[in-house]
């Protein structure tokens, strides 16, 4: 799927360009085009252990383009990740991974833009609730991380 956002041809050329360059196998349905940039369709992976999945998500929650869904989504991941299930796991990956915008994903968890409708799951319930913040924990910066100890030498 492309869209296009009001691009010239010379600029969406260039942008295919130095995207396609970038990659060996890509091709005009791996990028959409937004605000002259273009950006890869994010596809899921397959068969991906749940360990791996569970610390892939970690590390996005952390890293993300605004440091608001930096503060929000790596505190939810602290306390839910592992506890969640593997079909929560899989909502929550395809939440904060398919849509390219941050400010979407944040007015959907704060309740100021409706919910798309592959969006409206347990999964956004949760983060909303994570928001509101009925405990009012202090949530000013990004939890530590807890990486495994390697015993062997």
């Amino acid at each position: 799927m492309i869209r296009i956002c009001a691009l010239s041809p010379r600029t969406l050329s260039w942008s295919l360009l130095h995207y396609t360059s970038k990659r060996q196998s890509s091709s005009i349905s791996d990028v959409t085009i937004e605000g002259g940039v273009a950006v890869p369709v994010y596809r899921a992976r397959e068969n991906e252990p749940v360990e791996v999945l569970r610390a892939r998500l970690q590390y996005q929650s952390r890293k993300r383009g605004m440091l608001e869904n930096g503060l929000v989504l790596s505190t939810f991941a602290a306390q839910h990740l592992q506890e969640m299930s593997h079909t929560h796991l899989l909502q929550y990956d395809t939440l904060i991974n398919t849509p390219s915008n941050d400010w979407l994903i944040y007015y959907w968890i704060t309740g100021k833009e409706a919910i798309p409708v592959e969006y409206d799951n347990d999964m956004m319930k949760m983060l909303q609730e994570h928001v509101k913040n009925k405990k009012r924990e202090q949530r000013y910066q990004q939890p530590d991380l807890k990486l495994p100890i390697r015993t062997e030498h």
